[in-house]
């Protein structure tokens, strides 16, 4: 498709094809299907809104050319599955606004460029983000909403940096390979961690972060300015404070701690240190043969 100046509406809906735009005009292009080939837009052409509605994967590129123009691109899939919702951006989109609306699996390809922030502001309560590819060239990313953010095991994202924020206490789940990204909380949120963690920040306007850790999680370090509560395994925990680096601002305050006995014959033991006044509650619990039986669901110690 070519020299075609459109005032309206571009719809693309042409299955697994490929499609070339070649000095265009539109206000809008709305694309509902095409290949992972991709949608190529080439020289002379200029968009104001570009939105993706597909329901399966596509790319989307760029060619090598200063006079292609795209104002605003909206991310949107519409498939049930991060499979089908995956997008891959390709070429030079260093003016283009890039929000995203809707969960997906979002690439970057070798020669994705931008200039400015990409959006994730998202309508529903549960969204995934699965990232991959190179995101050296992407300043940032600012996600507004409970998400669920997975870094690619197969092609982990590179350089990725998301700087998370909300105006009320987020959930926020990490998953996958992200060892070579940097996580930073504006703001207060309920955090679950299954992941390898590259850096995690959390500034003082995020007040207080709720942190539960798994056993297979790492990080490479935390920069705290806020209180962090974690709940955790003991020597996960140990480990995860010991690589955090506090602030005079910052403080981390163990939630709970789990600790695992191994015993023999009969006979095991486990001596829990306390050094503050409180309250605090222990919940002792048995896995024999799969099945986990609680001894007592709620002893309540008081220290004075």
């Amino acid at each position: 498709m070519e020299n075609i100046t459109i005032k309206d509406t571009i719809i693309i809906d042409i299955g697994n094809s490929h499609i070339n735009l070649k000095n265009i005009y539109s206000k809008y292009i709305i694309v509902k299907s095409a290949g992972l080939n991709s949608v190529n837009f080439l020289e002379n052409s200029t968009v104001e809104n570009l939105i993706i509605n597909t329901t399966n994967p596509v790319k989307i590129n760029a060619g090598d050319n200063s006079n292609i123009k795209i104002d605003n691109i909206i991310l949107a899939p519409t498939s049930n599955t991060l499979e089908k919702s995956t997008i891959l951006l390709d070429g030079d989109f260093s003016n283009s606004n890039i929000i995203v609306e809707n969960s997906l699996a979002l690439i970057c390809g070798d020669n994705f460029k931008t200039n400015k922030p990409i959006i994730i502001n998202l309508k529903d309560n549960i969204n995934q983000l699965n990232f991959s590819g190179i995101f050296l060239s992407v300043p940032k990313i600012i996600a507004y909403g409970n998400m669920v953010i997975i870094g690619n095991t197969q092609n982990p994202p590179i350089s990725l940096k998301i700087e998370l924020e909300s105006e009320e206490a987020s959930n926020i789940s990490l998953k996958g390979n992200l060892l070579t990204s940097d996580i930073i909380f504006n703001s207060s949120a309920i955090v679950n961690c299954d992941a390898n963690i590259g850096n995690i920040q959390i500034k003082n306007s995020a007040k207080e972060i709720d942190m539960n850790v798994s056993s297979t999680t790492s990080f490479n370090s935390i920069k705290n300015d806020a209180i962090l509560d974690l709940e955790g395994e003991e020597n996960l925990l140990n480990t995860v404070i010991s690589n955090t680096h506090n602030t005079p601002n910052g403080s981390v305050l163990i939630k709970a701690l789990q600790q695992i006995i191994n015993f023999t014959n009969g006979q095991g033991s486990s001596t829990i240190k306390i050094s503050k006044s409180g309250n605090f509650s222990f919940t002792v619990k048995v896995l024999a043969k799969n099945n986990k039986r609680v001894i007592n669901d709620n002893l309540t110690v008081t220290i004075i």
